[in-house]
């Protein structure tokens, strides 16, 4: 009884710790109220990937900081951006929740920005 006591309880821990994936609710903010309400904004493009370090060559800073590169790490969680040489972003932050976008990809655009 116990054994099987042990069992449930098992599968009950691994079922559960299913459910704390990242769950993300889209945010339906305009480009425009996303660089007013974020502390970074910029549209970039990758130059360097090393291990979980990622290099952002700003094309805009669109916050007028005047800054030419931004470095990020690279997250581990199922919220964290993937990011590959070359990528441009619509940079907010460094998950999904925070809205950044991807504009191009191996020379292909995937969204628009201005």
């Amino acid at each position: 009884m116990n054994t099987l006591k042990v069992a449930i309880f098992s599968t009950l821990i691994v079922f559960s710790n299913l459910s704390l994936a990242c769950k993300f609710i889209p945010n339906n903010q305009t480009n425009e109220e996303k660089i007013a309400a974020s502390q970074i904004a910029f549209v970039g493009t990758i130059i360097k990937i090393d291990k979980d370090n990622v290099t952002f060559k700003i094309d805009k800073d669109l916050k007028n900081k005047n800054r030419t590169s931004f470095e990020v790490t690279q997250g581990n969680s199922s919220c964290s951006q993937r990011y590959e040489i070359n990528d441009q972003w619509l940079y907010f932050g460094n998950s999904l929740p925070s809205g950044s976008v991807l504009l191009k990809r191996n020379g292909q655009e995937i969204n628009k920005y201005k």
